[in-house]
């Protein structure tokens, strides 16, 4: 019990600057859009569910607020209305391809943040298939990961001389679309960062983690020293208190509450709880 505490206190350390719940009385009356609506409905059934402001839900472009809804609209029994036909595009040059990188939150800002975020919120799990710890995609399996003792980390994960270290965001206050792809990227590096201190059990959604994002946004807080003085504390504890391998017993429903981070890792969420899939080969 004492490892599952330290760990929830940290990760409240990240999110306790969240906002207070706004005033819902009247959200169905300024509702504009069909998504708004639908925001409206499930602020009503879940009015703890994980969502910014409306007026912060309406500053996101439209595939960012199906992001934000579809984990807690699936957990309300709403469904989603169509999608917006998009108006064709005059045919562009192909993005440059991303350069190798150890962390992939230095990325070169030259690579397409659209392709970034359409992969985070749409990468495509037709073809695989939720096997309880077990993701199967073609001849791909990936593996559920837990927590793992300190003996089975790697050379000088916990070590407070190698911080690890988060790039703050650079783009326009107002910029969704940069935000999202800063978010993705930063996410990404978020899981990576915590498989390598052994707590794979112990993430959080992206929901979640782009929640927190904004309203750190929303009051003008630096986000990346935020993550990066978590770590610190965690990386700490880490090395001197013992984890469960898994708090609970608990699995993802089905590959709906999925969706593909990367090459090598899958997550999946049911809002209150996040399970991470790491690739194991055939």
């Amino acid at each position: 019990m004492r490892g599952r505490s330290w760990i929830g206190l940290w990760v409240m350390v990240l999110i306790c600057g969240e906002s207070a719940a706004q005033d819902r009385s009247n959200c169905a009356e300024q509702a504009r859009t069909p998504l708004e609506q639908t925001y409206c409905k499930v602020r009503a059934a879940n009015p703890a569910a994980a969502l910014p402001s409306l007026q912060e839900f309406r500053r996101n472009p439209e595939k960012t607020q199906r992001l934000l809804l579809r984990r807690p609209a699936e957990q309300a029994g709403i469904t989603l209305p169509p999608e917006t036909q998009a108006k064709a595009k005059p045919p562009a040059s192909p993005p440059p391809a991303p350069q190798a990188s150890n962390n992939a939150f230095v990325r070169s800002a030259a690579v397409a943040k659209e392709s970034s975020r359409e992969k985070l919120a749409e990468g495509s799990l037709s073809e695989c298939e939720l096997r309880e710890t077990i993701i199967r995609c073609g001849g791909e399996r990936y593996q559920l990961q837990g927590n793992q003792p300190n003996s089975r980390l790697s050379r000088g994960a916990l070590d407070p001389d190698n911080p690890v270290m988060f790039a703050e965001y650079q783009g326009a206050p107002g910029d969704a679309a940069e935000l999202h792809s800063y978010a993705a990227e930063t996410y990404r590096h978020y899981i990576d960062s915590m498989l390598n201190i052994g707590l794979g059990a112990s993430t959080m959604s992206f929901t979640k983690f782009y929640h927190t994002l904004m309203d750190a946004q929303a009051k003008g807080t630096k986000f990346g020293k935020r993550m990066s003085e978590m770590f610190v504390f965690l990386k700490k504890d880490k090395a001197a208190l013992g984890v469960q391998s898994h708090y609970n017993n608990a699995l993802p429903e089905g590959i709906h509450q999925c969706m593909r981070l990367s090459d090598q890792l899958i997550v999946c969420d049911d809002v209150q709880q996040n399970w991470v899939y790491m690739r194991s080969g055939a």
